[in-house]
């Protein structure tokens, strides 16, 4: 609930729907920096949720992989004095490694991983756009594959969004095949009803009006989206794509536009 964005729909409203339907749920999570405690606290039931938040020391830091390590560790150790805890689902690759360490203590506990991107080609992405040298990246993303591994080969079942990050999961360690499920998340369709007058307007319209609101990293599908809509424009249809997010693929994703000369046609906002 401190998030915004995907952290937030994904692991908060997933939480809350598990407490509905009469699952006991505690939520771990980073605990954002605030001036105003009262406002931060360490302990906090929401929605019927209890939350626990640790604090790290932030990126880009060795200590922030120990310090998260340890947290975990330390609440897994607290919580289970009280209760026994039957699944842990992870949505980060570093806390998720974390759980991985506490089964050293804990055989019996359960993991389920929710992986929406291989974190190493998230971390090498971010460093071709801004770029650094290759070699300075190697080290970091050595140890993301061996984390990213560890927590393939204890997970009892991995959830991925897209047929897309499943045929990664697949190249990146055919073994994690069988554990691997996709569900594709849900959409609320009476949202995008057109209203009648809409509809009248649409279809006087000649102009295709296309929005996309998203994160700009590769596992988006931009770069296609931008090479489909070019094909749009080769067939001589008219249409206007408006792009909403910020990214390390900000920069790549202009050179895109400019060399498909799409300029009137595909436009980045930002947020």
């Amino acid at each position: 609930p401190d998030a915004e964005g995907g952290s937030y729909r994904a692991v908060f409203e997933t939480a809350k729907g598990l407490g509905i339907r009469g699952h006991r749920v505690i939520l771990l999570t980073q605990r954002i920096q605030s001036t105003d405690t009262q406002k931060d606290p360490r302990e906090d039931p929401i929605a019927g949720i209890q939350i626990f938040r640790y604090r790290v020391f932030q990126k880009p830091s060795a200590l922030f992989f120990f310090t998260t390590w340890l947290a975990i560790i330390f609440h897994i150790f607290r919580i289970n004095r009280t209760m026994k805890i039957d699944v842990i689902y992870g949505h980060h690759l570093v806390p998720t490694f974390g759980f991985c360490l506490a089964r050293f203590f804990f055989p019996k506990l359960h993991l389920v991983f929710n992986c929406y991107m291989l974190s190493h080609l998230q971390y090498e992405d971010e460093i071709r756009c801004r770029g650094r040298s290759r070699w300075m990246s190697q080290v970091p993303s050595y140890v993301l594959r061996w984390m990213e591994r560890r927590v393939m080969k204890v997970s009892r079942r991995m959830i991925v969004y897209s047929q897309f990050v499943k045929g990664l999961l697949s190249d990146f360690e055919n073994r994690v095949n069988d554990k691997v499920e996709v569900v594709f998340p849900g959409v609320d369709l009476e949202k995008f009803k057109l209203s009648s007058i809409y509809k009248k307007e649409y279809s006087i319209a000649r102009r295709i009006q296309l929005l996309t609101v998203r994160r700009l990293e590769s596992r988006m599908g931009l770069e296609t989206l931008i090479e489909a809509v070019g094909m749009l424009r080769d067939r001589g249809i008219d249409f206007s794509l408006k792009i909403v997010g910020l990214g390390p693929m900000e920069k790549s994703l202009c050179r895109r536009i400019v060399d498909l000369s799409l300029q009137k046609h595909v436009q980045l906002l930002g947020y």
